[in-house]
């Protein structure tokens, strides 16, 4: 009688299990809103030389080469409602709304990335300069029938 308790205990044990496995994969997927957006206009400029500057306009996915030079950028996720977990680090949208859009860009030479950071549309002033001192400003975001700038 003790052992069928012990193998019904067991047995509920995995189930439970099982199904906490199911439901946290099911509903705590990461959400991809990258097919609502329609396109991208950014700004490529350099840390050190002033002067440079040149804009395109793009989708996610697409890559496309900064001028006399051999890196490529591409938009690799986008976010309408972009925020940062505290304790993980990990970006996360936290409504569907565009209320804060940011895209991730990754800069890659010769097919080897160098890094990508998140770029916020309605923070200018705020960007990551990759190492060989390009940045992005997001000039505005066509996201679903709208175009957020």
């Amino acid at each position: 009688m003790k052992k069928n308790i012990k193998i019904i205990t067991l047995l509920a044990a995995i189930i439970i299990a099982i199904a906490a496995a199911f439901f946290a994969f099911v509903f705590d997927k990461p959400v991809s809103y990258k097919n609502g957006v329609k396109s991208v206009s950014i700004t490529v400029k350099h840390e050190m030389y002033k002067n440079f500057s040149e804009s395109h306009t793009l989708k996610p996915g697409e890559q496309v080469y900064i001028h006399d030079t051999n890196y490529v950028f591409v938009i690799t996720d986008f976010m309408p409602d972009f925020r940062i977990k505290r304790q993980t680090g990990e970006a996360y949208s936290r409504t569907d709304a565009p209320d804060n859009p940011a895209v991730k860009i990754a800069l890659y030479v010769e097919n080897e990335k160098l890094d990508e950071a998140w770029y916020i549309l309605k923070k200018k002033d705020y960007y990551k300069v990759f190492k060989p001192g390009i940045y992005f400003v997001i000039d505005n975001i066509v996201y679903g029938d709208t175009k957020y700038e």
